[in-house]
């Protein structure tokens, strides 16, 4: 044994010597500078972190930082970024991503502070614009908070096995039927499609599907296939700088039962010295709509999503000149992956510009093809701390897939590679659906709505709650449970819908159209004033509000609605306590409905009631959320 440990010591101090271990900082920095330029920043920022842990410089902190960031290694990226906070005079921006990282690691309390640090200590000319920026990540931050993982879980999202998913890229997923899908596997820097097929339940070892045309550029970005399987549009890219590539769109045509040699888009299409990329293409109305990504002039910033159509009689590719989606649906960010379902007549696409709880966030837009409304995010767990993209699902249909690269228990353990999630409804779930209608059955829209869940006490605790754009609502519940949805819309009062789902239940889809009556002028003083009695606690003591005294503060507050309860509550209880010195707790009698609303306020400015809502989430209130305030009127939830 003794002789066993002599060697091996002597072995590990040989290997020392002759360098395999033991390199001066300088050969790190020598190798990382090599691996850099070569695009393998996995490698790079390990040996810029084993540089800087040898020579404690600035600038190998930060070189680090930026190669973890580019491989979405948010973790390590945060822990390097936070090696040189102080050196804003040569990283202005570091406290800004080392924020990012944060948010991106699902940190989202800490993040709000460091996004606020940085707007309030930032001295730079372009101040005003990273204001609209920092807001957007604030606000990003306290969806997240709100969303606490969707508060349901009603639907449900896994991550598809190894004979897909490896450790490196897998994306755009084309799900030909329930038991067929295509995709793309990224490795050492190539793509190559592949198809995988169920077998009795289980997902087979992916393959290159046969009678396919080669693909003869470097690169297999994504693809796309015509409503009649009959033309697959797909992008051919070249690697530049190992992050970034520039794509083309081509397309082959299927005759008898294989594919004829692919060909290129139009110029117009494919922008000289632009990126073209991922493809979406369906049929309306007799015409063939092709979406796809793209950096080409006119755009908003960044990567934006564009529109071309032809007619379905065509036997040409005359495709008319793309149309840029408006900034409805494009930033100054990037927007990415489109999908456009013609039964929902509605794009989801993926967008960092928006308000995001990660980086890259699945959004929603309602539209004819051409214009759009205001998108809105889909919310977890479609959405996560992380990027997630290539939303997908069929028509007539609650499930689908998209491509993240979340962590994701034991089964995906880093954000630094994509993989393929499916998503469903278990057979124990429902979707809760409907319209929102006024009086003369006309369709109400941007009205507030809110799903709340009754617990074993009484209490109504707030799941999830949007901004119906178009009219229509639409939330997942659970078998067995009892909930009230909730809208709030000006000129109408406060309508409460109480829905539950026990017993034995006909369809997965429970359709409720819900109608809204018009409020005369004292319901609507009745509702500014959110009635009386209400009761106030401060720090210690508990009055009513005097008669006199304004039950209300002009101009826009915001407030932290703690729980809403068809029972009294006790606010001298201990839990209460504990964020007392946030603010002033009231307890508002709604007599109407026979409701108690717990809110903590007044907070003058969102970025104040954002860094609240995260104390008082730490403080036991997990369910909390942000309600805005106008003159004393509830206008809705969030910002």
């Amino acid at each position: 044994m003794n002789q066993c440990i002599k060697f091996l010591t002597l072995t590990m101090l040989l290997l020392w010597s002759t360098g395999v271990y033991a390199q001066n900082w300088k050969s790190h920095y020598r190798l990382a500078e090599k691996k850099e330029k070569a695009g393998d920043f996995s490698e790079a920022g390990f040996h810029y972190e084993a540089a800087y842990r040898q020579k404690s410089k600035r600038k190998l902190a930060f070189k680090a930082a930026e190669s973890y960031y580019a491989i979405k290694d948010f973790r390590r990226a945060a822990n390097m970024y936070s090696k040189i906070l102080e050196n804003t005079k040569h990283y202005p921006l570091v406290r800004l991503k080392y924020a990012r990282s944060l948010k991106q690691s699902g940190q989202y309390d800490q993040a709000i502070r460091e996004f606020v640090f940085f707007i309030s200590h930032y001295k730079g000319n372009d101040k005003s614009a990273w204001d609209d920026v920092v807001n957007k990540e604030i606000e990003g931050c306290a969806l997240g908070i709100s969303y606490s993982d969707a508060g349901t879980g009603l639907l449900k999202v896994n991550h598809l096995p190894s004979s897909i998913n490896t450790g490196a890229i897998e994306m755009a997923p084309i799900p030909v039927s329930d038991n067929l899908l295509y995709f793309t596997s990224i490795q050492n820097g190539k793509g190559t499609f592949l198809r995988s097929s169920k077998d009795d339940g289980v997902w087979t070892n992916a393959e290159a599907p046969k009678m396919f045309p080669k693909i003869k550029g470097q690169h297999f970005g994504s693809g796309t296939l015509s409503t009649d399987y009959r033309r697959f549009y797909f992008t051919e890219c070249e690697n530049t700088d190992g992050l970034r590539a520039s794509c083309r769109i081509f397309v082959t045509v299927k005759k008898s039962d294989s594919w004829g040699e692919p060909e290129v888009l139009a110029n117009y299409i494919n922008w000289p010295g632009s990126t073209t990329t991922q493809p979406f293409v369906t049929a309306s109305n007799g015409k063939e709509l092709l979406f796809f990504a793209s950096d080409r002039e006119g755009g908003k910033g960044g990567l934006d999503i564009w529109v071309a159509e032809r007619e379905l009689t065509s036997s040409h590719f005359d495709f008319t000149f793309p149309e840029n989606l408006g900034t409805s649906v494009n930033t100054v960010g990037d927007e990415l992956t489109p999908f456009y379902s013609t039964e929902e007549e509605a794009l989801f696409f993926s967008s960092n510009g928006q308000v995001s709880i990660g980086g890259q966030d699945v959004f929603k837009a309602i539209g004819n093809g051409m214009d759009f409304a205001q998108a809105e995010n889909l919310g977890a767990p479609i959405n996560s701390p992380a990027d997630d993209m290539y939303f997908v699902k069929p028509e007539n249909g609650d499930n689908g897939y998209l491509v993240s690269n979340r962590i994701f228990g034991n089964q995906k353990i880093s954000t630094t590679d994509e993989d393929i999630f499916s998503f469903n409804f278990s057979p124990n779930q429902f979707v809760l659906n409907g319209l929102l209608l006024d009086a003369s059955h006309n369709i109400v829209k941007n009205a507030e709505v809110a799903l709340y869940e009754k617990n074993g006490n009484g209490e109504l605790v707030f799941l999830t709650g949007k901004t119906s754009l178009d009219g229509a609502y639409m939330f997942p519940v659970r078998a067995n449970r009892s909930y009230v949805v909730e809208i709030q819309k000006d000129g109408f009062p406060v309508r409460e819908m109480k829905v539950n789902t026990f017993g034995k239940m006909k369809s997965p889809k429970l359709e409720m159209d819900i109608v809204l009556s018009e409020m005369d002028p004292y319901e609507t003083m009745v509702a500014t004033t959110n009635e009386t009695p209400t009761n106030t606690v401060g720090t210690s003591s508990i009055s009513p509000i005097p008669t006199k005294e304004k039950k209300y503060s002009v101009g826009t507050t915001y407030k932290i609605q703690l729980a809403k309860s068809s029972i009294d509550a006790d606010l001298h209880h201990a839990k209460y306590g504990r964020i007392s010195n946030i603010g002033k707790i009231e307890k508002n009698y709604i007599s109407a409905r026979d409701t108690y609303w717990i809110l903590l306020g007044n907070f003058g400015g969102f970025k104040e009631a954002v860094q609240s809502l995260a104390k008082v989430k730490n403080r036991g209130f997990a369910e909390a959320f942000i309600v805005k305030y106008r003159n004393g009127e509830r206008m809705g939830i969030g910002k």
